[in-house]
């Protein structure tokens, strides 16, 4: 144990803190330690969203920013450096989707942090080459290995060793509420509508102009259909221009980003999620508790359809069999189909999940 304090002191690190699935995970994770024996920080890069880190602080967890990644590779690195140095931890938890986490684990070690933990949390990566090579280096440097999902975990870590843990989450709070849905959708002037909806970062990864192509056929052809997007991210204002452009603009809502997602789902009919590729799909499982049948491409792991009403589409299929899925939804008991999902999603409950991290931290030590 350092000589910091007598908790132990844990960093956890992540390229952005914006409304995405890492962020979620970290946030959820180091929010329901126990802080009579973990003090957790959160290092990261920019941008770092207002209300998360708010959110961060309420929660006891104290939030280190560093410059952005993308804008100065060398301040991000620089910055890290001089936060492990100076916090003293006795562990390093390192967030991301691929083997250029070689380099904030490298840093760890050459500060004498001797538990280095590397969580996977997607499938595959946009930079391959430099991936591949560092993966050699990443290998030697982890000493546990944590994926979100056995295809993330076989992404990233091959053969060598890792255990996968799940993205765990208040699964209690997604579950369907009815007042909320008719107070909010009439709020929103979607009482009447066919809400389709999608949660997710505006990346390449989510595949959102695959998503509005999609809509623009099922809108002509549903003249209630609305679409509803949540999130933020890179690609928003590319996003947005086309959306502007759009002739069915009107019916599509950009909502913003949402510290009460688990409201918003009550708004939507159905769920669609066309990811590129996923570690697991966090939203999805949100999702699906708050009883919503949902479509999402064949990268989606499986093992997120709880409730088995699930449609797993190829993106290579024609548009003509998403908008066919998408208009072949019919009512559903949608509240028995919440708790439905509910139940079969204990082993994502957080406090569960957290129990297993915090023993892992101790064995580790």
């Amino acid at each position: 144990m350092s000589e910091y304090t007598n908790k132990i002191r844990i960093a956890h690190i992540t390229k952005n803190f914006t409304a995405n699935g890492i962020t979620s995970v970290v946030l959820n994770y180091t929010s329901h330690l126990d802080k009579e024996i973990f003090d957790a920080d959160i290092i990261s890069g920019s941008p770092i969203t207002n209300e998360l880190k708010d959110k961060s602080i309420e929660n006891g967890v104290e939030l280190i920013a560093v410059p952005s990644k993308i804008e100065s590779s060398r301040g991000y690195y620089l910055g890290i450096w001089n936060a492990l140095k100076k916090g003293k931890y006795d562990i390093v938890h390192v967030h991301g989707n691929s083997a250029t986490m070689a380099i904030e684990l490298l840093m760890a070690l050459a500060l004498g942090i001797r538990v280095r933990v590397a969580h996977c949390h997607s499938s595959s990566c946009e930079h391959f080459k430099i991936h591949n090579r560092l993966l050699p280096i990443f290998l030697r440097l982890y000493t546990k290995g944590y994926a979100c999902s056995s295809l993330a975990g076989k992404w990233l870590f091959g053969i060598h060793p890792f255990e996968v843990l799940v993205n765990g989450f208040e699964t209690k709070k997604y579950l369907f509420n009815l007042k909320k849905r008719v107070e909010l959708r009439k709020r929103l002037g979607l009482t009447d509508k066919f809400v389709i909806g999608n949660v997710a970062g505006f990346t390449n990864t989510k595949n959102h102009e695959f998503l509005l192509d999609v809509f623009e056929s099922v809108a002509d052809k549903d003249k209630e259909a609305v679409l509803f997007l949540v999130g933020e991210g890179p690609l928003l204002n590319k996003v947005l221009s086309r959306i502007e452009n759009s002739a069915f603009r009107e019916r599509i809502v950009y909502y913003g980003v949402s510290n009460n997602v688990e409201d918003l789902y009550n708004v939507m009919d159905l769920f669609v999620l066309p990811s590129k590729y996923e570690g697991l799909g966090l939203v999805f499982l949100e999702a699906q508790i708050n009883g919503l049948k949902c479509i999402a491409s064949d990268q989606v792991p499986r093992e997120v359809n709880l409730n088995g009403q699930t449609k797993f589409l190829s993106l290579t299929d024609s548009l003509e069999n998403w908008i066919n899925e998408i208009l072949s939804i019919n009512d559903y008991d949608r509240e028995k189909m919440s708790i439905n999902s509910y139940n079969k999603s204990a082993e994502y409950d957080i406090d569960k999940c957290v129990k297993r991290l915090e023993n892992d931290y101790l064995s580790a030590l």
